[in-house]
């Protein structure tokens, strides 16, 4: 995300130099989002008392942001004959990721006979099994397919603390899987 909406970027710590090289590790954008929305509440309510439109959450810029650039012809396009496409047929009935956008649903859960089943959070009490054939996929950190970003997708400090908070269903059943069944991470970083 790019701009400065009111000044908006002033207020959180620089990401990128001016060429465009990181000058914070991953583990510090948590704190960066915080930043911006602590920002974007003070300065929202100026903005407000004025009669101004307020500045969107983080959540929805994120969302429009991954909206605006990702198609799922050109995944699809790009995947085929790759090796990835062999995890389609592979006996893996649970899937868990972080990531917000639709990649996994569009290339490996693209499923014919609608079997396959995608859980977003926030997530209360439901069967974790997929369907008979088909596979279940847990956003546990969200999906830019909501309507509502900011109960849905994580990104800031608040974000994970209300997730380990609230989402006791959810943060549980992942312990009895890591548990209880083999993990393979892909990607993960």
């Amino acid at each position: 995300l790019t701009g400065k909406p009111d000044g908006i970027f002033d207020y959180c710590s620089a990401v990128y130099d001016e060429k465009t090289r990181k000058i914070i590790s991953p583990a510090e954008y948590l704190r960066v989002a915080q930043q911006f929305e602590l920002a974007r509440d003070s300065i929202n309510g100026e903005r407000i008392s004025k009669g101004d439109t307020p500045i969107e959450s983080l959540h929805h810029l994120v969302q429009k942001k991954i909206n605006s650039l990702y198609r799922k012809e050109e995944a699809l396009k790009e995947t085929k004959d790759k090796n990835l496409l062999k995890m389609k047929s592979r006996p893996f009935g649970l899937w868990v990721t972080t990531n917000y956008d639709t990649f996994i649903e569009d290339v490996i859960f693209s499923d014919e006979f609608g079997r396959d089943v995608v859980i977003d959070r926030p997530v209360r009490n439901i069967d974790f099994k997929p369907t008979p054939n088909g596979r279940l996929l847990l956003k546990i950190h969200g999906s830019i397919r909501t309507v509502d970003p900011e109960a849905s997708i994580v990104i800031t400090e608040d974000d994970y603390h209300r997730f380990l908070r609230q989402d006791k269903y959810l943060t549980n059943k992942l312990y009895t899987l890591f548990c209880e069944r083999t993990v393979v991470f892909l990607g993960y970083s």
